[in-house]
């Protein structure tokens, strides 16, 4: 009850500073030319690394529980995010579809990051994505209706994924499809 009571409040917050949305896009990622995806694209001098990421995945909880995305138009990556009032000690992520679909991630705890701020903490695993976990992942979230994601371990927490931030998902594959291939990636539905 706590974690919603706080989340109202942020977005109320956010609402009354002018900000109209939860998702803002930081100065350094730029608009992709042609971004009918809304993609955006941030290019790291230091480490010579470009990295695609959709308008989807910014703001305070952007993140949850999943994003994919792009490095150097060749590498996906997958982000896992728990944000909470106590730890789970998540270390399997299960994506399912309604018919039946299911994916699921064995995460080795060592490569997890915890955060503990105030009385909430955070947990992330940030990976490679091979290709064939990426079909999978496809596979399963481009079929209609509702797509699920429970991260799990020692406590589980479950979600439900908006179709925005399902089409999110589909497009940054697609992205970085399309610069494999430079062919379009069409999605069966």
């Amino acid at each position: 009850m706590k974690n919603h009571i706080l989340r109202f409040i942020l977005v109320l917050l956010s609402l009354l500073t002018g900000c109209t949305t939860m998702s803002r896009v930081p100065s350094d990622y730029k608009p992709l030319t042609n971004n009918e995806e809304y993609l955006y694209k941030k290019y790291d001098q230091f480490q010579d690394v470009s990295f695609v990421r959709h308008y989807e995945f910014f703001g305070l909880f952007g993140s949850l529980p999943i994003e994919i995305y792009d490095v150097n138009k060749r590498i996906l990556r997958i982000v896992f995010t728990y944000w909470g009032n106590d730890w789970i000690f998540f270390d399997k992520a299960i994506i399912i579809n309604s018919n039946g679909g299911r994916k699921i991630f064995s995460i080795e705890y060592f490569n997890k990051k915890t955060n503990i701020d105030g009385s909430f903490v955070t947990e992330t695993i940030d990976m490679y994505l091979p290709s064939k976990d990426t079909d999978d992942i496809l596979a399963i979230i481009s079929r209609p209706g509702l797509i699920k994601i429970r991260l799990t371990g020692e406590y589980s927490r479950d979600y439900e994924l908006s179709p925005e931030k399902v089409k999110a998902l589909i497009d940054v594959i697609k992205y970085n499809r399309k610069q494999e291939t430079d062919q379009p990636v069409t999605i069966i539905r």
